[in-house]
């Protein structure tokens, strides 16, 4: 019963269309055959078969059948229609040149019932008939001389009993073409004619097509980039990233931040019930993989009010794992730091070394425990105040790169180092009310290291094709840096935005312009966003919970700001315009 009713809904779905396509061909189809009557082409059967109509068509123009091949060759039939519409256009006494209302939206639906309006066609040859194939008429016969009498040959001058000069034969009187009917060289001429314009039109329309072609991949453009300033982070936040190194030869390629609680003033470990509370534990979003053994990502919010964690890579060395060091902010807990110490020891089987390090940059002292198992390197590095901890976690095998990170802490410029401006900066300096919670930066040359590190530990071509697949995939489609970043009021209502940075202003274009012919339709409206006209859409969850999405491009960014909540449209466009681009 549900497979018939699914059945009988699909084909309702394509029912109207049907319809509309049943008349559609009926029309035609009794069009074609007035045509054929009134040309006095045989056949006219032939208008309700498919593709024979087609030949049907070319007889009705006095055209060669090559034409009707060509009506249903893309690209050729561009020609084709046109063409034979003309020569029907023709011989019904019209104009050739109306077959190029072919090309003429909602005009063109007329044209059948034009042509086979009106009186039939005069001189009633069927179909194929002309003079040249006519019989030439009998054989001139023998001619009498005029002074004897006597049967002379039909070609002779003189007689040859008499010699009397034989006069010539009369000439045959000149055939006539009756009034109306087309010579068979006017024929020729037309269908000629019409070709060369259908070749000039599809020439004329294949150098636009290039052109647009060539704007579209190859222009550039120009965008007048603002004057950026640092973005208005939670002092949590920024106060991490000061601590993390900048190095010569790692570089990094991937960022992720979160705030614990996500609501300021609001105790973690408050009743359950309460935001952050036991009843609503937050929903950690650092990846298990970027923290070192013994760090579970859901002890983070007893651990720290913030978290971030950036992985480095040699760029110059694809298929070497990366680092990842992370701070915490433990101002709240001063024995984190030993207590992570223990637990990563007794997770990794590591033999741990202390030590001190002094930061040549900012003068700042640390308690250092350097782990080594055979599998990882980690070091755990306390401030002196112990308000954080900086954790620089690596795979044996990039022990060199941890040491050389780990000996650079603090030596970097936190927000405003010039390698995270490009990551951050485009984010608002003055939130409208909100601040942010939760900060995701992937970048193109991340994936492209990580994918082919992956590549180079499969065993099989098979799968190392199905990653080099994927790499060209992205080597397409990737921006040169993703941000995600979620914000927060105080009511715990979230936003969320998502920043696709190309770097060019072309590739942004493809990509907007692709989004346009593909999802553009299904937007609800067109909003003004930072100057420009962007796209809105409602989209809703399994759950009946609607959320709000403007999509818009700015020069380089292509950016999707979204709320839950139907009544969300102004909080988001207030939010999006605050963006720095």
């Amino acid at each position: 019963m549900g497979q018939n009713a699914n059945g009988f809904d699909l084909l309702s779905s394509f029912l109207p269309a049907l319809i509309i396509g049943g008349i559609g061909y009926v029309y035609m189809a009794v069009c074609l055959m007035i045509i054929a009557r009134k040309t006095h082409t045989p056949n006219g059967w032939m208008a309700w078969i498919p593709l024979l109509n087609l030949f049907l068509m070319c007889q009705c123009g006095r055209c060669s059948p090559a034409w009707a091949i060509g009506m249903i060759i893309p690209c050729l039939n561009i020609i084709a229609v046109p063409v034979v519409f003309g020569a029907i256009a023709r011989v019904r006494g019209h104009s050739p040149w109306l077959g190029l209302l072919v090309f003429v939206p909602v005009i063109n639906l007329f044209l059948p019932a034009i042509l086979a309006a009106g009186e039939p066609s005069p001189g009633g040859a069927p179909a194929g008939a002309g003079t040249a194939g006519a019989p030439a008429g009998p054989p001139p016969g023998p001619r009498p001389c005029p002074k004897c009498g006597a049967a002379a040959a039909p070609d002779a001058a003189f007689c040859g009993e008499c010699g009397q000069a034989i006069p010539a034969a009369p000439a045959a009187p000149p055939t006539s073409t009756p009034a109306g009917a087309a010579a068979p060289a006017a024929a020729g001429s037309g269908c000629g004619m019409i070709a060369l314009v259908g070749v000039v039109l599809v020439g004329a329309l294949m150098l636009g097509l290039c052109g647009v072609g060539a704007y579209f991949l190859l222009y550039e453009g120009s965008y007048d980039k603002p004057v950026q300033q640092q973005p208005d982070l939670p002092p949590r936040l920024a106060g991490t990233m000061e601590e993390l190194p900048m190095d010569d030869q790692m570089i990094p390629t991937q960022l992720a931040s979160q705030s614990f609680p996500e609501v300021p003033g609001v105790d973690p470990g408050g009743q359950p019930g309460e935001p952050g509370g036991a009843g609503q534990q937050p929903q950690v979003n650092i990846p298990a993989e970027r923290l070192p053994p013994g760090l579970p990502p859901e002890r983070l919010p007893q651990i720290t009010i913030n978290i971030t964690v950036v992985t480095y890579r040699q760029p110059d060395a694809p298929g070497q794992p990366g680092v990842n060091v992370a701070v915490l902010d433990t101002s709240r807990n001063r024995s984190a730091g030993r207590d992570l110490t223990r637990d990563i020891v007794q997770a990794t089987g590591g033999t741990p070394r202390n030590m001190r390090y002094t930061s040549p940059g900012t003068g700042q002292r640390y308690d250092v425990t350097r782990i080594e198992s055979p599998e990882v390197v980690v070091y755990v590095m306390v401030s002196a105040p112990q308000d954080r901890v900086v954790m620089v976690y690596a795979p044996l095998a990039q022990a060199a790169g941890a040491d050389r990170l780990a000996n650079r802490v603090g030596n970097g410029g936190g927000v405003a180092d010039p390698q995270f401006v490009p990551w951050m900066w485009v984010l608002p300096a003055r939130p409208p009310g909100v601040w942010l919670v939760d900060l995701q930066v992937i970048t193109r040359q991340e994936v492209l290291l990580a994918g082919q590190d992956a590549r180079s530990q499969v065993q099989s071509d098979e799968e190392a094709a199905t990653i080099n697949q994927l790499l060209a995939l992205v080597d397409v489609l990737m921006p040169e840096r993703l941000i995600i970043a979620r914000y927060i009021n105080a009511a715990g209502l979230e936003w969320n935005v998502a920043v696709c940075d190309y770097d060019s202003l072309r590739k942004a274009r493809q990509i907007w312009w692709t989004a346009l012919w593909t999802v553009g339709t299904a937007a609800e409206s067109r909003p003004q966003v930072q100057g420009v006209s962007g796209l809105q859409f409602t989209i809703t969850d399994g759950a009946g919970q609607a959320e709000q999405l403007v999509a818009f491009r700015k020069g380089p960014y292509v950016t999707i700001v979204g709320k839950t909540g139907r009544d969300s449209l102004q909080s988001i466009l207030a939010l999006a315009n605050a963006l720095q681009m």
